[in-house]
Formats: structure tokens, C-alpha cells, sequence
């Protein structure tokens, strides 16, 4: 069995594997060692790693879906933004019930400006690319 190691599937695994860390980040949360946590010595660390890593996911996950959107009213909403931004909030509202985690709407909000401000770069990541193609 093999497999064809291509872009297409270099991205495929690339968001697979930042996903699985996300998951892990998740799942060690509060339980990790200090190190893991120097975000948090910095003022606004902690916001800044929840916009970069929900962000980041989304504009891998939306280039691995090729930009598949819908249209709400006009603007053009991207299936893996909408998809890491249900996650994440579930995952941000799974904190009320959990003593060792503390649910925050800044948090949340800081999820919710990476997925569209970082996410939305997928449209000129597709873009550039389709413009820079030369045919033979």
C-alpha cells in the first residue's frame, strides 16, 4: 500500500496533525507542565494563543475544503470557519461544567476574531495562487 505524497495531501495531513493538537492542547489543559504555559506570563499571551491557534485551524481546515462556502445574506461564509468556530465555542461553554477550567467570553471572543480575521486569508492564499499559474 502506498501512498501519494502530493500538496493536496501534504495539507490534508498538515491540518489533521494541527487539529490532533489542538485536541491535545485541550486535553492537558491545566495539567501540562509550566513551561507549556510561558504564554501566559506575557500580557495577553493567552488571547493571542487563542486567536493564532483557532485562526490557524480554520485557514488550514477552509484550504484542505478548497474555500467551499455559502452565502448568508451576501457574505460568503467558509464551512471550516463555521466548523472550528462550533467546535470551539462548544468546547469554550464545556468549561462551565468543569472544575479544573474556567469558561471566558474573552476567550471566546479572542476564538472568534483569529477564525475570521486568520481564516479569511484563505481567500487570498486561493487567490494568489490561481493568479500566479502560468499555462504551457
Amino acid at each position: 500500500m502506498s501512498v501519494v505524497f502530493c500538496e493536496e495531501n501534504m495539507l490534508k495531513w498538515i491540518t489533521i496533525t494541527f487539529g490532533l493538537m489542538i485536541l491535545l492542547i485541550i486535553a492537558v489543559a491545566n495539567t501540562a507542565p509550566e513551561y507549556l504555559y510561558l504564554f501566559y506570563r506575557v500580557p495577553g499571551g493567552d488571547k493571542f494563543a487563542h486567536f493564532m491557534l483557532t485562526g490557524t485551524m480554520a485557514l488550514l481546515l477552509n484550504l484542505t475544503l478548497g474555500n467551499r462556502h455559502w452565502r448568508w445574506r451576501g457574505i460568503p461564509i467558509l464551512w471550516g470557519s463555521a466548523a472550528v468556530l462550533i467546535f470551539m465555542t462548544g468546547e469554550e461553554f464545556s468549561q462551565i461544567w468543569l472544575q479544573t477550567r474556567t469558561a471566558s467570553l474573552v476567550d471566546l471572543l479572542a476564538n472568534i476574531s483569529g477564525i475570521v480575521v486568520v481564516g479569511s486569508l484563505s481567500f487570498l492564499v486561493k487567490t494568489t495562487d490561481v493568479r500566479h499559474q502560468t499555462s504551457l
